[in-house]
């Protein structure tokens, strides 16, 4: 499939790979070389060797500097696809969602690409990692808004399993993840946020967890919103109506006592508490007999759940 979005997403991996290679000398081929050490040799070599500047590079740092240029150009080619979405629909949601898409991604343009590249220069590698984390971030944010497959991007599989092949994964993040039940969820939505690269604790990995659930609330709970404004049937609009207020009770009370009593250390009430948002959405999803536009998000939520409760126990 010639999807634009698929190379800028897995360039990404490929940028935060080269920077394992930053701190040892690289033997010659230094291109191959470097490759190997990536999460996608094959996407590596073809995207690097078909740049005129590769040949001359000397070290990783340019190889990570020529990347980065390669995902400026994905991105840029994927905002004029959403552009031209944008101009060709009239349903009110899509142009809000479309409409933050281009912000996003023109945000990726003209900060997060330039200031990632000012780290490299100034050899300031971290700091260029997670810039590029954050590139992944809001790559993510804009997908959420979808609840269908959209002409610039692969699906929703990709989106829940970027992470896992983006970043290399903490040694604590791994041990941590492995003694959930869905480790491969945990690895994804943990790998993708930029503050878990320097996690020391497994509280500090549930916090980032729930911080996931958070942002994954306010979207789903956003499309809950623009979809209710359309409803004109009176048994939907019921429906709807109490959706919301279980998602604005999760909004505004289960995660602000849950992160209270993790701060705590009350860890025992925080599972507890936490989980109040699985019986909320599933309320809300009781509500319905068929599928909503916004049910793959509500049961996202129920899975990232089920991870952070699954890394509390950890701790008690």
């Amino acid at each position: 499939m010639n999807n634009p979005n698929i190379p800028h997403t897995r360039a990404l991996l490929i940028f935060l790979s080269l920077f394992l290679s930053l701190a040892t000398a690289i033997q010659t081929p230094l291109l191959v070389q470097t490759c190997k050490r990536t999460s996608d040799a094959a996407l590596c070599l073809s995207s690097l060797s078909s740049n005129p500047r590769t040949p001359s590079a000397r070290d990783v740092e340019t190889l990570a500097r020529i990347e980065l240029d390669t995902i400026s150009t994905k991105t840029n080619a994927t905002v004029d696809i959403i552009i031209q979405l944008l101009k060709n629909t009239t349903d009110a949601y899509m142009l809000r969602a479309y409409g933050s898409c281009v912000d996003t991604f023109g945000g990726i343009v003209v900060n997060r690409i330039p200031q990632g590249i000012a780290a490299l220069n100034s050899k300031n590698y971290a700091e260029a990692k997670n810039q590029v984390g954050l590139v992944q971030s809001d790559v993510r944010l804009c997908f959420e808004h979808f609840s269908e497959k959209q002409p610039f991007t692969s699906g929703s599989q990709l989106v829940s399993r970027l992470a896992v092949a983006i970043a290399v994964p903490t040694p604590l993040l791994i041990q941590t993840c492995q003694r959930t039940d869905d480790n491969a969820l945990c690895l994804s939505s943990l790998s993708s946020d930029p503050r878990t690269s320097s996690a020391r604790n497994v509280e500090t990995l549930a916090l980032i967890e729930i911080s996931t659930i958070t942002a994954k609330t306010n979207a789903t709970l956003d499309m809950i919103d623009q979809l209710f404004k359309n409803v004109t049937n009176a048994d939907l609009s019921r429906a709807y109506g109490t959706c919301i207020d279980r998602f604005r009770g999760i909004m505004k009370n289960t995660i602000p006592r849950g992160i209270a009593l993790m701060i705590s250390a009350n860890y025992f009430e925080a599972k507890d508490e936490i989980r109040h948002i699985q019986s909320d959405v599933g309320i809300c999803l009781e509500q319905f007999r068929e599928t909503q536009p916004f049910e793959s998000g509500a049961q996202l939520m129920i899975r990232l759940t089920g991870v952070a409760i699954g890394i509390i126990n950890l701790l008690h």
